[in-house]
């Protein structure tokens, strides 16, 4: 039987150089020729090149398409397609002989992904209308960032807090008790406040107790609260000629000239055609307290809070529920704002 390891070494011709003298310890071996030695000798690992089996017979592209074509059949008949399923379909369709496992691996290798189902947000968010204001939104951005004198651009962003939140999983054994979630998560900390690249605006945070047990938080923050804390809050402490960005919550967009004059005796089309031939362009209340004290709103397209960069901020600012173990509500308050505070610019 052939040996799997083969050594190809340099035999010196003694017939030439007649008998040798020399020993393990020859003056003439040094650890370089020992190394050069050693590199000729080549290994060779048992079935290292033999093909692995397949665990699933060969299939071609007839049987890849019918697998594609199942697969859209189980949606067009409403029903979510399972591995399991697909499996017991496919030995009945295609004498399919591979596991679960396998079928998994074909899945992968056909494009499919087990994966979170899309919103249909993702739909609302590519009509044409959004799709243009999300151009001029991302435009007017980038030209600011261009221009000799940017301005600076201020993101705002509202939230809440429920002060009885608890972690949802924790450690935890028979002898060792974890978290007690509350059976009421009591009423609603809201908190408003803007940020910048240069982090925070200074005094701008506005945390305060909602009195409303509703489940959206808009109810407590309205249009007067909105404008209040603008005025107060926000505008004396922003840069001259800042770019506010803010999305298009309703309190974000009260109307003061949205009053048409009209004779009580006039049809309801005649009514429309005069809206249509007079009707302005809306004036918001923030617009015009922000451009009066010399800034400018530049509006988030809807659908998009992923372009308000201080979403993302605000959501690390508000975990404080491994924390919130056993606050008070004054407790809560303080956790708060010493987490905005401890947000820096970078």
């Amino acid at each position: 039987m052939e040996s799997n390891f083969t050594a190809r070494t340099e035999v010196p011709n003694q017939a030439a150089q007649g008998p040798s003298t020399s020993t393990a310890c020859d003056d003439n071996s040094t650890p370089e020729n020992t190394t050069s030695e050693a590199k000729t000798i080549k290994l060779v690992t048992p079935g290292k090149s033999r093909k692995r089996k397949l665990t699933v017979s060969d299939l071609d592209d007839f049987d890849l398409c019918v697998i594609r074509r199942k697969i859209q059949s189980y949606y067009l008949n409403n029903s979510v397609p399972t591995l399991r399923k697909l499996h017991c379909d496919l030995k009945a369709d295609i004498n399919f002989k591979g596991s679960i496992e396998s079928l998994r691996k074909i899945l992968h290798k056909l494009g499919f992904s087990y994966k979170k189902n899309k919103s249909k947000r993702m739909v609302l968010m590519e009509r044409y209308d959004v799709v243009a204001w999300r151009s001029r939104f991302l435009r007017e951005i980038d030209n600011n960032r261009r221009s000799d004198n940017p301005r600076p651009i201020v993101y705002l962003d509202e939230t809440y807090l429920h002060p009885g939140y608890k972690v949802k999983k924790c450690w935890q054994s028979e002898e060792t008790e974890g978290v007690l979630t509350e059976v009421s998560e009591g009423q609603r900390w809201i908190i408003v406040n803007a940020g910048s690249e240069k982090g925070f605006i200074p005094n701008s945070l506005l945390c305060f107790k909602s009195k409303t047990k509703s489940g959206d938080y808009h109810d407590e923050m309205n249009g007067d609260n909105f404008s209040k804390w603008l005025q107060e809050k926000l505008i004396p402490n922003l840069e001259p000629n800042s770019l506010i960005v803010m999305d298009n919550a309703s309190y974000h967009c009260i109307k003061i000239n949205k009053r048409v004059t009209m004779n009580k005796h006039q049809t309801k089309a005649k009514l429309l055609c005069l809206v249509k031939r007079y009707k302005p362009e809306p004036i918001c209340d923030a617009g015009e307290i922000l451009k009066h004290n010399g800034h400018e709103i530049l509006r988030l397209p809807p659908y998009h809070c992923d372009l308000n960069a201080i979403e993302p901020v605000c959501s690390l600012t508000i975990r404080v529920a491994n924390k919130n173990i056993k606050l008070t509500t004054e407790q809560l308050e303080q956790v708060i704002k010493v987490s905005f505070e401890n947000v820096i610019a970078e």
